[in-house]
This record gives C-alpha cells, structure tokens and sequence, in this order.
C-alpha cells in the first residue's frame, strides 16, 4: 500500500504499523524533551517516513489533527526551518516536506544559544569582578562549561556538514530489516 493510499487512516489505528509506532513515540519523545509540543512531532514525524511531500489535509488526516492544529504546526515547524514548502507542478495544493539540513540547522540554532549564554557568564565576569570566591567560582563553571560545550558543538556541525555532504553524494541503500 502506497503512502498516499493510507493517509485516511490515522497513525493511531495503525497497530503493528512501524510507521506509526514511530509517529507517536517522537510525538512523546519531543514532548517529554521539552522540544517541541506532541503534535508538532507527531508531523515531523510522519514527514520524515512518509517519503515523499505531503500536503497539510493528508498530515493532518495521518496524524488525526484538524486544519486549524495543522496551521500552527506548520507555522512552527516553518519557523524552526525544520519543514520546507514544496510546489508540484500542475498542483495548485502546497506540500510540506523535511527539510536535508533540518537537524544541522537544529544544532546551528543550539550553537547559537549556548554561545549566548557563553558571552552572558564573560559578560557578568567583567562587569562584577567582586563577587566573592563562591560566586567566581559559579561564574567560572558556568562559563567553562558553555566553552567546551560550544568547542564540542561546532566539531559537531563539521562532523554533520561532512556527513550531509556524503550522504547526498552517496545516497545510501535501503535493505529489507
């Protein structure tokens, strides 16, 4: 059965469908992690192993989310330039997909706040110098902590960035579990 063919049903009917088991424990994970609501994973999910663009009526029918849920969603997921929108020709509808460079763009956006709080515990360092061995100590901590874990994170993104790279190259082939 076709993607596009079992759209109507939603995930949660799907019992024993791998795919939709999937739907709904990264719905959970993105949840419990704070990340991003349920059903923004939920669509993010479904996009990632749906295959093929989709459009916001058919996600919404796969993941049993109103029109109105789906415009925020999307929003969202848009925002966080996790999802792209995609043209067919001949088709007046507007189809959403996962975007190559969604999770290098994630770390990006990670990279950018842990520099932030970086250059906030330098910042305090320079502007309070007096503030007692307990709190150097803190400020201290906090401001080795983000060095590392910005060294740590860019080395990431050039791992990832030569990964995307070779796998764009090189797409790999999919064997039967």
């Amino acid at each position: 059965m076709s993607v596009n063919e079992d759209t109507d049903r939603g995930t949660g009917e799907g019992a024993g469908d791998p795919r939709a088991e999937f739907v709904d424990a990264m719905g959970l994970l993105v949840e419990e992690a704070g990340w991003l609501p349920r059903m923004s994973g939920r669509v993010l999910a479904w996009l990632l192993v749906a295959g093929e663009p989709q459009t916001q009526a058919d996600i919404g029918r796969r993941v049993n989310a109103s029109a109105a849920t789906m415009s925020t969603v999307t929003r969202s997921l848009l925002d966080k330039r996790l999802i792209r929108r995609v043209a067919r020709q001949g088709q007046h509808a507007t189809y959403l997909m996962v975007r190559e460079d969604a999770w290098l763009l994630m770390e990006e956006d990670g990279l950018r706040t842990v520099r932030r709080y970086r250059e906030l515990a330098e910042g305090v360092e320079h502007a309070v110098p007096d503030v007692g061995p307990k709190a150097t100590l803190h400020i201290q901590l906090m401001k080795e902590f983000f060095t590392l874990t910005e060294e740590r994170i860019v080395e990431q993104i050039r791992q990832v960035e030569e990964l995307h790279e070779r796998l764009l190259r090189e797409p790999p082939e999919r064997t039967a579990p």
